[in-house]
């Protein structure tokens, strides 16, 4: 998983003191669907692919741990009750530290440093049944916490909250069933 950092070194810019090479993070965000089969698929994507940070939403858990997930991975989850999001760093070039007061069920939250290049990483389920203006507030949180220096948010959402999306069959008849 050595994707990050790549750099050719014969590749030069003639008289540009000013040029740095790019770091680049491979990143791939997935909804596993507590599936044991996609996680087995993610893991062949991330080898054939070489993806650095992987945001999974609905990871498959055992008794609240992620599992089939290669060891050789850090994987980044909350501990409390059911787990519905993880952050998987594949790259071992890439520091990587949980914050824990911004995470919980449902985020996690994630500094990411790799060379001179760091940022906060949230990756977030908002859960249906809660209101949206409480994932708003989080996300205020989360964004006075980080200074709102480089942040990343992925996010799994099924939230309408009367945004236009209500007229859709599929979530018409959730909200008949919720009824």
């Amino acid at each position: 998983m050595a994707n990050a950092n790549k750099y050719d070194k014969k590749t030069k810019v003639i008289n540009n003191k000013h040029f740095k090479p790019q770091i680049i993070i491979k990143c791939y965000q997935i909804n596993l669907q507590h599936s044991k089969t996609a996680t087995y698929n993610l893991m062949e994507l991330i080898e054939k692919d070489e993806i650095d940070v992987v945001f999974i939403q609905e990871p498959y858990a055992i008794h609240n741990r992620v599992v089939e997930i290669t060891k050789r991975y850090r994987t980044f989850t909350s501990t409390i009750v059911r787990i519905r999001t993880a952050t998987v760093i594949t790259n071992k070039q890439i520091d990587a530290l949980l914050i824990r007061e911004a995470t919980n069920k449902d985020t996690v939250v994630v500094e990411i440093t790799l060379g001179n290049l760091k940022f906060y990483k949230v990756n977030m389920y908002l859960d249906i049944t809660e209101k949206l203006d409480k994932n708003i507030e989080q996300i205020n949180d989360i964004l006075q916490l980080t200074n709102t220096r480089g942040l990343l948010i992925t996010m799994d959402s099924y939230q309408d909250q009367g945004h236009g999306m209500t007229n859709l069959p599929m979530v018409e008849a959730r909200n008949k069933k919720n009824s």
